[in-house]
């Protein structure tokens, strides 16, 4: 037995049933500058963010540890360098070990706006 029906045209809707992954398109990868502990985390996966917008928060003690003993070695040597001119006026040490020496700074015109600066050598 065979049907006759007649022929119309109406949409058909396509439908695709299967197992899968989607990938952005767009995917950028994050690399920090500097390594540490997160502390915080300012985005979600999968939300937008912008240029310059701040994604993490790192534990800052390991920093402030390192610039509190930079600060410190700072204080050390301008103490070095304040005993080496003294040390140097009063003819006890040489001009040549005292410029010589690493930690030896004085006030120098060399760096406007700052009372201590790398020495340099004076003729006499």
């Amino acid at each position: 037995m065979v049907d006759v029906a007649p022929v119309r045209t109406k949409p058909m809707p396509v439908l695709l049933e299967s197992v899968g992954q989607v990938v952005s398109e767009h995917t950028v990868q994050v690399r920090p500058q500097v390594s540490g502990m997160l502390r915080r985390v300012y985005f979600s996966e999968g939300q937008e963010v912008a240029a310059g917008q701040r994604l993490f928060q790192i534990e800052a003690a390991p920093f402030e540890a390192a610039l509190t003993a930079t600060r410190a070695a700072w204080q050390s040597a301008r103490g070095n360098a304040a005993r080496l001119v003294q040390l140097e006026k009063q003819h006890y040490v040489t001009p040549p070990y005292a410029h010589r020496s690493p930690d030896a700074l004085a006030p120098s015109p060399s760096r406007p706006g700052t009372s201590w600066g790398p020495r340099t050598p004076h003729r006499s």
